[in-house]
């Protein structure tokens, strides 16, 4: 069975590409540390330049890299499953920080929900929440009654809303907002897994509101909330992007470190226990940071 890791994030596998060439480009550029100055120094021993290539490859080993972003991903799908929220993959959530269209799916069983009093004032709120979160589009699906639906919808704040839909029109619906769609935004569907079945599995991300049947989750939804309240779901898009802010966050002061740390090797201010203490202490610092992503606040 595949874990919530087999899957790597499009920053991850950016980062692996990079670290491949750039394994390749340290050998080169330590090679060239030790060898060329001893050629073009009066003073120049090779001895101490070789040293120092040493030291730059050492600086240079790309554990930071390797470490930050799957276990930044991991820490905040813990996160969100500390609050109820399950999430299938790294993948998932990183694909979840660019939501830019979601859509509500109001079938009959979600009907009292939706206009409930003690649950309106809910529903507004996490559509607000959603808009500070960049999302671009907010649309409803509302199977029943045309006047109603829209009555709703307006209340609750919706960009969208479709009413009185069949099947058929659900999935021309779906096809055009998934178009609409920027190349790098995200379609994220909501509803219960039992009414919409087969409807989503075009859009980048389902998500299942009260859904208790965690056994078939991985198979059939991306996205599993236990409970009802709206909050959930934009509790799960702000672990979304508080976990993508701390991975770069990771990338971003491993590369400063690394480079301020190369620096004081080339002029002799580093010697070979203080660059794998500096190492060392980089990758600390990284899982600690990373660390961050289990206990954001909601």
């Amino acid at each position: 069975k595949p874990s919530i890791l087999s899957k790597k994030t499009n920053l991850e596998k950016y980062i692996n590409r990079f670290t491949y060439y750039y394994k390749i480009a340290i050998v080169i550029m330590a090679t060239l540390l030790a060898l060329v100055p001893p050629l073009f120094l009066e003073d120049g021993s090779y001895k101490v330049w070789i040293y120092k290539g040493l030291i730059f490859l050492v600086i240079c080993i790309p554990y930071g890299f390797v470490l930050c972003i799957p276990l930044t991903y991991l820490c905040g799908i813990c996160c969100a499953l500390q609050h109820e929220i399950i999430i299938k993959d790294v993948t998932t959530l990183e694909s979840l920080n660019n939501a830019e269209t979601i859509i509500f799916h109001n079938s009959e069983k979600f009907s009292n929900k939706f206009v409930s009093a003690d649950v309106i004032s809910e529903i507004k709120k996490t559509i607000i929440d959603l808009k500070s979160l960049n999302v671009k589009n907010t649309v409803l699906l509302y199977d029943n009654n045309k006047n109603i639906g829209e009555y709703i919808g307006k209340v609750l704040g919706f960009d969208l809303i479709y009413t009185d839909l069949s099947i058929n029109k659900k999935i021309i619906i779906l096809q055009e907002l998934i178009k609409n769609t920027s190349s790098q935004g995200k379609v994220v569907f909501i509803g219960d897994s039992i009414s919409y079945n087969n409807l989503s599995f075009n859009c980048d991300i389902n998500i299942s509101i009260n859904n208790l049947n965690y056994k078939n989750m991985t198979y059939n939804n991306d996205i599993v909330i236990k409970h009802n309240s709206p909050y959930k779901i934009s509790d799960t898009l702000k672990i979304a992007k508080f976990t993508s802010l701390i991975a770069r966050e990771n990338i971003i002061f491993t590369v400063i470190v690394k480079t301020l740390l190369l620096a004081f090797t080339t002029f002799g201010y580093l010697n070979m226990w203080e660059a794998i203490f500096a190492d060392i202490s980089i990758s600390i610092i990284v899982i600690l940071n990373s660390m961050r992503a289990m206990n954001i606040e909601l």
